[in-house]
């Protein structure tokens, strides 16, 4: 893939042909080292571990009637992640949604409509974390109490 100034030069000269193949550079870039594999699986468990305790802490909160949102759970969850050795940054802007909010793609609460999360509600997190030695992308949705029919 190129820009569009790069494309029509290569498009109009007879010289240059375009095959549409994946190049070698981008190929190689999907081979990894033990190194690379080893800190790929790591990344990953310490970051799982963040997020169940963000999970389990997000339950008994919202068990407990206690007033959760959109916005302070994702906060929570960044505060989880911080913990864990190697963390950077968020990999991306959390995606923390709730009920129709979660229909809605790449959504991020505006003012007003930044909802709370409770056992009514389907709710939708979608994160990610940045670690020295890898990255995670990480999608969940979740019922905290009986799920309708029509949420199933």
């Amino acid at each position: 893939q190129c820009n569009h100034k790069l494309f029509e030069f290569l498009d109009t000269n007879p010289v240059v042909e375009c095959s549409g193949r994946t190049s070698l550079a981008t190929i190689a870039k999907g081979v990894k080292n033990e190194v690379e594999l080893q800190g790929m699986k790591k990344c990953h468990l310490r970051d799982a571990a963040a997020l169940i305790r963000y999970l389990k802490w997000l339950e008994d909160r919202v068990s407990a009637g206690d007033v959760v949102t959109e916005v302070s759970g994702a906060e929570k969850l960044f505060q989880f992640r911080k913990q864990q050795d190697l963390f950077v940054s968020p990999s991306f802007e959390t995606i923390s949604s709730v009920g129709s909010n979660a229909a809605i793609i790449h959504y991020r609460p505006a003012s007003g409509d930044n909802r709370q999360i409770t056992a009514n509600d389907i709710y939708l997190l979608d994160s990610g974390a940045q670690y020295w030695d890898g990255t995670t992308d990480v999608t969940r949705t979740v019922h905290f109490g009986q799920p309708t029919a029509k949420q199933i």
